[in-house]
C-alpha cells in the first residue's frame, strides 16, 4: 500500500489490521517549531543504552525517556536504536533500501518498489528482551498488539508500552518500537493539526545524527 495516499488506510499484520500513516496525512501537520535544542540524552540519563552514539533528542525527549527509564524493573535498560537522523543519513537509508529490494524483484516497476521501500523498517547488547518471537525480526510481528507472538514477548511488550505511554510517548500501532513526541507523527496519533518540532540542526562538533523514537528495554 502507498504511503501517499491521502486517505488513511490499513493493512494487515499477523491477524492484526493496523492503520498506517500516510505521508499526505502527515503532510498536513503544520510544524510550530520551538527551538527546543538537541541533546544527548545518556548525559541525561546515563543508564539509557544507545546504538548509535550520540543519541540526539530534544530536551523534553530526553526527560521523558529518563522518565519511562525510572519506571523499569531494576537492571533493565532502555536502548535506543535510532533518535535524531539528519536529511542526509535519512536519503542514503532509504535508497541503500530500494536497490536492495531491486535486486529482490527485478521484475518490480518503480512505482511498486518505491512503495515497497517507503514502508521499510531496518531489522532490529546485556541481551535484548523477546519481542518477536516466534518469528525473529519480520513485518509478520511488527504490529504493536500482534496476535502472532508468544506470551512471554506479549508481556515483554507490555511493559514497554507501560513505561513509554507512562512517559507521554505515542506509539505507532504498526510498529511496536516506534514511539514518538513532539513530531507530526505524534501530532497525527494525539490528533493535534500542529506539531512543536520539525528538522533541528544537532550541537556544533556532533555531526549529523528526526524526532522519531526507536526503544525497548534490555535486561541485563
Amino acid at each position: 500500500m502507498s504511503r501517499t495516499r491521502a486517505s488513511r488506510c490499513t493493512r494487515p499484520s499477523g491477524r492484526v489490521q493496523v492503520e498506517t500513516e500516510s505521508l499526505a496525512e502527515l503532510n498536513r501537520i503544520r510544524v510550530q517549531e520551538n527551538g527546543e535544542p538537541l541533546v544527548e540524552v545518556r548525559q541525561v540519563c546515563p543508564q539509557i543504552l544507545a546504538e548509535r552514539p550520540p543519541a540526539l533528542v530534544r530536551q523534553r525527549v530526553a526527560e521523558m525517556l529518563a522518565q519511562a527509564q525510572a519506571l523499569l524493573p531494576p537492571g533493565h535498560h532502555l536502548k535506543v536504536k535510532w533518535a535524531h537522523r539528519g536529511l542526509a543519513e535519512q536519503a542514503q537509508l532509504y535508497w541503500r533500501a530500494y536497490r536492495r529490494f531491486r535486486r529482490e524483484h527485478p521484475s518490480w516497476p518503480y512505482s511498486a518498489l518505491r512503495r515497497h521501500t517507503n514502508r521499510f523498517v531496518h531489522p532490529p547488547e546485556g541481551q535484548e528482551l523477546d519481542m518477536t518471537s516466534p518469528f525473529g525480526w519480520g513485518p509478520e510481528v511488527a504490529a504493536t498488539d500482534s496476535e502472532e507472538i508468544t506470551p512471554q514477548a506479549r508481556t515483554n511488550r507490555q511493559l514497554l508500552i507501560q513505561v513509554m505511554s507512562a512517559a507521554g510517548f505515542l506509539n505507532y500501532p504498526g510498529e511496536w518500537w516506534h514511539w514518538s513526541f513532539g513530531d507530526s507523527g505524534w501530532a497525527l496519533r494525539a490528533g493535534l493539526p500542529t506539531c512543536p518540532y520539525g528538522p533541528a540542526r544537532p550541537p556544533e562538533g556532533m555531526g549529523a545524527a528526526s524526532a522519531r523514537h526507536e526503544a525497548w528495554p534490555q535486561g541485563g
